[in-house]
């Protein structure tokens, strides 16, 4: 859980800012649609995060279980956020501006169609 965790957070607050287009959560082909259903990226981090959460606690070297076991949700939750910020690239290319925020020079192009 701590991986997913990391991914809500980094995409919800570094990537998104807190600005959430409800609406889109409902179109078939909204934003949130991203590649057939799936963001790849979120899964991919939280995959990584997952090794170091949950699988080298339990499998890894004799030692990572006994010093580093105890915080692995938390280091599950930084692995996966760093990942996912990198993957994104800091920013969602998805996001559509908000009502009280000036559309970006890429959303004004794609939107003119020049």
């Amino acid at each position: 859980m701590g991986p997913l965790f990391g991914v809500l957070v980094v995409d919800y607050y570094l990537i998104r800012k807190t600005q959430l287009n409800v609406p889109a959560l409902y179109q078939e082909d909204g934003e949130f649609r991203f590649q057939g259903g799936w963001n790849v990226r979120a899964l991919v981090a939280a995959a990584v995060g997952s090794v170091f959460s949950s699988i080298l606690p339990v499998y890894g070297p004799s030692g990572y279980g006994d010093t580093l076991g105890p915080y692995s949700w938390f280091i599950g939750v930084a692995v996966a956020g760093v990942i996912y910020f990198a993957l994104s690239g800091g920013k969602s290319p998805l996001t559509v501006p908000t009502p009280d925020a000036p559309a970006t020079e890429e959303q004004t192009e794609a939107a003119t169609g020049s």
